[in-house]
Formats: structure tokens, sequence, C-alpha cells
């Protein structure tokens, strides 16, 4: 994967528009604007109406998910992250078929 990152949520919005990538996975505890205005801004675009959109926080509450999700997100994860849990839904937000090394660590828990 090719990946980029943003200091802040102005900045998310600035690389996604000019990259515009297949998935995104955003903090919503960012500077300037927060994952869920970010969210709503490209829900907002026809062009990013469809982009898989990941929301991470450290907020456990299940309004934040809530709000995270009536955003548009397409999935949430509180922190720490379950990293088997996030390539999980990686590969089903983008249709992948993951490949494991064998005697590598299973996809799943």
């Amino acid at each position: 994967f090719d990946t980029a990152e943003a200091a802040d949520g102005d900045e998310a919005l600035a690389q996604v528009r000019s990259l515009r990538p297949d998935l995104m996975v955003i903090d919503n505890g960012m500077p300037s604007l927060s994952g869920t205005e970010v969210t709503r801004s490209l829900r907002a675009s026809p062009a990013f109406a469809d982009l898989p959109i990941i929301a991470v926080s450290a907020s456990t509450t299940p309004a934040d998910e809530q709000r995270c999700l009536a955003a548009g997100v397409n999935a949430f994860f509180t922190k720490p992250v379950d990293v088997h849990a996030l390539l999980e839904t990686i590969g089903k937000l983008l249709a992948l078929e993951w490949t494991v090394r064998e005697g590598g660590p299973p996809l799943s828990g």
C-alpha cells in the first residue's frame, strides 16, 4: 500500500482531494477539523461519496461511535486498535483476499 499522513483535518481533506485514495483511516480527534467533520465534508462531495472511511478514536462511548457512523464512516475502531480486526475490515471494504505467509499469524484474532 502507498500511504499518506496528515497533521490535521484541513490537511487530510486536501490530501484526499489531491491523492484520491482507495481508503481512508482517520483519527476522530484531529486539530482544525475532527474526523467527523472531515467525513461529513467528503460525503457531501459526489466524488467521495463511496470512499471507504475507517474512524479511529480514543473515545469508547457508544455516542461517539454513533456520531462517526452517522457522519458516514464505514467502520469505527477504538484505540488501541486491534490490527487483525483493522486488516479484516480493510479487506472487506476493498474486496481484498489476503495472503498469509506460511507460519504467519492468522488474519483474524
